[in-house]
């Protein structure tokens, strides 16, 4: 067949092809809209895959830039911080990187109209803009070659439209930013919030010095290109090697020194659950799939007498597959541009539900090219999919059957009712999954909400209180502003008690590990460690178990004592009495705490206050006295009524004391649970639960579909039952009986998949108990009352079906 002849008959299949869905809209627009509902959910969770794990940062050959990190093979997580002498000696000793970055989460006063505003700022190493590789917006940004870099800055996009609304005029102007005047010459694009700072503040590093207060780095590196990781060990190695000899406090004995990729060091707090979610979505497309294979079985039924007719006119087994397939590609296509519309809608509210916090700055979540594209693939994916099996059936039937059974009135095939009835389970059993995971998730929320916190959150205000190392660069002069502060803010007219800690009770908190000693082994793992005055119990309403809490004098003499909680006590003193028994915090030793004597005695035992609130557990949990080291900034006030009206007062006593001291932005305790714990759980349940609602509901149609069309093709057996005898109620139950059937197996597939699912990724999914039998068996009575319903119609249809006008028609 030459091209021209291949072409028009090709073109001939796609007329033909409209032309038949746009006769048969009773099948076309059922299929079209099933298929829609599942490109639309997978296009609004890929989209938000892409966005935020996949592509989330717009930094010039993401996959070259890594952290260069220090793991304790002996706990979770890394390092990739260091001291200002440390980023020095990387910075010019390695020969792998293009260039070496230093970076901070700092604290950036800057006095507007003569109140004193904080800034997010991020003290980068002069040489920080090249290695990210992004340009300007408009002005400049730094090289590493500038000549005093410290007297520049460079605007985030955000901080520019927000304290500067968008005004280009901007670039020249002179901000005195913590104290020292710099000259804006840039503004960063959108998306570029590295370290999500408001302003850029360069630097130029250099060994024995801390500029502008400057400590500690967060390293960012740009590896050659070429480079692997055995050369990256070869010539970091010798170089850590001698930075733990001379400060082996800073690290672990068996420390190993691996190249984090910087995706890894800046992922979302969320990807778990949006991989899960994705899956879900995956599992929703598989049930529309089967969904429309079944309606094109239907179709294909009542089309075999046309398809037996087309081959005795000569057509061959091939063409008559072609132009199956072409239909469905038709069907695929105009489902997929459908759903892809739909996605818009399906995105903005999904986008709309995903706490706050969670994702990158800089990820943009938006249908661009790449989504489009993946879309464009599963559309041809799932037109493949659920087109195949009704085309190799026409193929591989007997086509002259149909043409001799015709006259007798003969249904369809006893093959095709198999596997007619092989997709109604598979939808069955997804949609159990879903069912059942939304239904794991919902279990979870409610324990989240129903937690013994041990911690009253009710008319708590929570605010930072950030106090530069310039202006407070020792722990006493920190402690005694703290100090004063809480005093002033006692004495605010409805205040009912205040408190400071490092974190906050049940959010979280700084952990630090804990050598007991004389133990035989000690226990790497860290616990939960609270910087606290003396009011902080009575503040939160965590309860004293037994001896006595810090006090005033504790307080002000810095006196070296620590209260534990129950599981500190379970894990490290199980068979003797905790009080006056000495315990090591050899982290304090360490900057920026550098205490003298690491030893605390255990005076008191508090009850436990939950952190992981997911899985409810108490964490070991331990209190000094923040006046040990003065970085305590968290203040937690207990009020009469609303705390967010005694916000100003609480910040003009702030002022009161320090005239440029600032507040960071004040919540309600209970405000930001919400916000970071409850939000995430009903983000899970949302999505998820509206997956398993659109899956329950195709998996539903498609066997009312099986049903209604049983009962169509068997019309004249049914008829025949009935003049030999056969009652009302016998036909209703036998109609009735081959869906419950159906049900049945699906439940049970359903069930045993999900079951294996969960053994193997319940952690994963995040649930308090994946192997709930409440949640497991309410998702089974929701699908079998549902699916009950959808059998009931056609089993009443079929049994009011009169045996004369059905024989007559016959």
């Amino acid at each position: 067949m030459n091209p021209s002849t291949w072409l028009e008959s090709i073109a001939h299949d796609v007329r033909y092809g409209i032309r038949e869905l746009t006769k048969h809209k009773d099948f076309s627009i059922p299929a079209a809209f099933s298929l829609a509902l599942g490109i639309m959910a997978v296009t609004s969770m890929y989209s938000v895959i892409y966005g935020v794990i996949l592509e989330p940062f717009p930094y010039k050959d993401i996959n070259n830039l890594a952290g260069i990190a220090i793991r304790n093979p002996e706990q979770r997580g890394w390092r990739t911080n260091y001291s200002v002498d440390e980023y020095v000696e990387l910075a010019n000793r390695s020969s792998i990187f293009e260039g070496v970055a230093g970076s901070t989460i700092s604290d950036v006063l800057w006095i507007s109209n003569g109140e004193p505003l904080r800034l997010r700022g991020n003290h980068l190493s002069a040489n920080g803009f090249d290695v990210m590789g992004v340009p300007a917006l408009f002005g400049r940004t730094i090289t590493a070659n500038e000549e005093a870099p410290e007297t520049k800055a460079v605007l985030g996009y955000r901080c520019w439209t927000n304290q500067f609304g968008s005004n280009t005029g901007v670039i020249g102007t002179t901000l005195i930013l913590n104290g020292r005047p710099r000259t804006i010459v840039g503004v960063m694009p959108p998306r570029f919030m590295f370290r999500g700072a408001d302003v850029y503040l360069p630097l130029t590093y250099r060994s024995g010095e801390t500029p502008e207060g400057v400590q500690n780095l967060q390293v960012t590196a740009r590896r050659r290109i070429g480079v692997n990781d055995a050369q990256a060990q070869t010539d970091l190695s010798p170089i850590i090697t001698d930075l733990a000899q001379r400060s082996p406090n800073n690290y672990p004995q068996k420390w190993r020194l691996e190249l984090i990729p910087f995706k890894e060091m800046f992922p979302s707090d969320i990807r778990n659950i949006l991989w899960i979610l994705f899956a879900a979505v995956g599992l929703l497309l598989l049930i529309a799939c089967a969904n429309v294979s079944n309606l094109l079985l239907a179709r294909a039924a009542t089309r075999q007498r046309e398809m037996a007719m087309r081959a005795a006119l000569g057509a061959g087994r091939f063409r008559l597959f072609r132009q199956l397939i072409t239909e469905s590609l038709l069907l695929g296509i105009g489902g997929g541009v459908f759903g892809i519309l739909l996605s818009w809608v399906g995105l903005k509210a999904i986008m709309a539900v995903v706490p706050t916090g969670v994702i990158p700055d800089e990820s943009e979540v938006c249908l661009n090219f790449s989504v489009l594209l993946f879309s464009f693939a599963a559309c041809l994916g799932t037109t493949v999919l659920f087109g195949l099996a009704p085309a190799l059936h026409a193929l591989s039937s007997e086509l002259a059957h149909p043409l001799k059974e015709s006259a007798r009135g003969a249904g369809g095939s006893r093959r095709m009712g198999w596997l007619r009835g092989a997709l109604v389970v598979v939808e069955l059993s997804l949609s159990i999954i879903l069912l059942s995971v939304a239904g794991l998730f919902l279990n979870t929320l409610l324990r989240l909400y129903r937690a013994p916190l041990a911690v009253e959150i009710k008319d708590r205000m929570v605010t930072r209180l950030p106090l530069s190392v310039q202006r407070y660069p020792n722990a006493e002069r920190r402690a005694a502003f703290i100090g004063q502060l809480l005093e002033n803010i006692q004495r605010v007219p409805g205040v009912l008690g205040v408190a400071v800690n490092g974190g906050v009770h049940p959010l979280g908190s700084w952990d630090f590990p804990v050598d007991i000693p004389g133990a035989a082994k000690q226990d790497p793992r860290p616990v939960n460690f609270h910087q606290v005055n003396a009011e902080y119990l009575t503040t939160t309403g965590i309860k004293l178990k037994q001896g006595r809490f810090l006090d005033t004098a504790d307080i002000a003499s810095r006196r070296q004592v620590a209260a534990v909680n129950e599981t500190f006590v379970k894990r490290y003193f199980p068979d003797q009495p905790p009080l006056g028994k000495r315990i090591k915090l050899w982290r304090l030793k360490q900057p920026p705490f550098t205490l003298q004597d690491d030893y605390f005695e255990i005076i008191g035992i508090t009850q436990n206050a939950m952190h992981e609130l997911h899985n409810g557990e108490a964490r070991p949990e331990l209190y000094i006295p923040y006046s040990m080291t003065g970085l305590a900034d968290m203040l937690v006030i207990h009020t009469s009524g609303d705390p967010m009206r005694y916000a100003n007062a609480v910040r003009s006593q702030v002022y009161k004391l320090d005239g440029v001291q600032f507040l960071d932005k004040t919540y309600t305790l209970e405000l930001l649970m919400e916000m970071n714990v409850y939000s995430r759980g009903r983000f899970s349940l949302w999505v998820m639960g509206v997956f398993a609602i659109l899956g329950l509901t195709l998996a539903v149609i498609g066997l009312f579909g099986l049903l209604s069309q049983i009962v169509a093709q068997q019309r004249q057996e049914l008829c025949v039952r009935m003049a030999i005898g056969a009652g009302f109620g016998d036909i209703v139950a036998l109609v009735l009986g081959r869906g419950i059937r159906l049900m049945l197996v699906g439940l049970t597939v359903g069930i045993a998949a999900t079951l294996l699912l969960l053994r193997r990724f319940g952690i994963e999914l995040g649930v308090s108990d994946p192997f709930d039998p409440v949640s497991l068996g309410a998702a089974c009575l929701v699908l079998f009352i549902t699916g009950l319903a959808a059998c009931l119609l056609p089993a009443l249809r079929a049994g009011r079906l009169n045996p004369v006008e059905a024989m007559r028609s016959e």
